[in-house]
């Protein structure tokens, strides 16, 4: 059977917890493991203190923890949280130059080599709809405030959408373009579906 992961993109408060929930209640043959679990579990094979572990566990070592759960499991989807790291401004800045992903060169490269199928899939939303969910996120004491206006949420997710755009380019990867704005976790499970279904060998 060949194995697949499913990565799942987007700016802050673009539904993808949401979706990766839902997709898995639905797929209960995929299993969600995020790139913040790969780190937990590295640094406590590696002795790393839990609060040195972003600072002190290679991202090679993380990415073939994945890659190793991947062989394991058969079908992951890997929710990428937060590709635009916090701190940093992106609309007075060089965005381009500050821009950080945890998605390597080397982690789609392995994974290809391995005859992994990999979807890139990312999740638009508008930015009215990211800046008013950071802000209810904010108020209920779940996350710190990542956007801070209309125009930031709008910078963030058009630096998230230039990102996976470029992923699919150079890689020549399947995607899948999502928009929670315009659909509901349920209906974006199904084009999901109906996309991996299609191409399954």
């Amino acid at each position: 059977m060949t194995k697949e992961i499913v990565l799942i993109g987007g700016a802050s408060a673009s539904g993808k917890t949401t979706f990766v929930k839902r997709f898995v209640k639905e797929n209960t043959d995929y299993c969600a493991y995020r790139r913040v679990e790969a780190f937990d579990e590295c640094a406590k094979e590696l002795d790393v203190p839990f609060e040195q572990r972003f600072q002190k566990v290679p991202s090679e070592v993380v990415d073939n923890k994945i890659i190793d759960t991947l062989e394991a499991k058969q079908k992951l989807i890997h929710d990428i949280h937060y590709a635009l790291q916090r701190g940093r401004d992106f609309v007075n800045g060089e965005a381009d130059l500050m821009y950080v992903t945890p998605i390597s060169d080397y982690f789609i490269e392995a994974l290809l080599e391995k005859g992994t199928r990999v979807i890139a899939s990312h999740i638009i939303c508008s930015e009215e709809d990211l800046y008013k969910r950071a802000v209810l996120r904010y108020e209920r004491g779940e996350r710190e405030l990542r956007a801070n206006s209309f125009e930031d949420a709008l910078s963030q997710r058009e630096w998230e959408r230039k990102l996976w755009i470029e992923l699919y380019k150079k890689f020549n990867l399947e995607h899948i373009e999502l928009n929670s704005s315009n659909n509901t976790p349920e209906e974006m499970t199904n084009i999901m579906n109906i996309q991996i279904l299609s191409k399954r060998r």
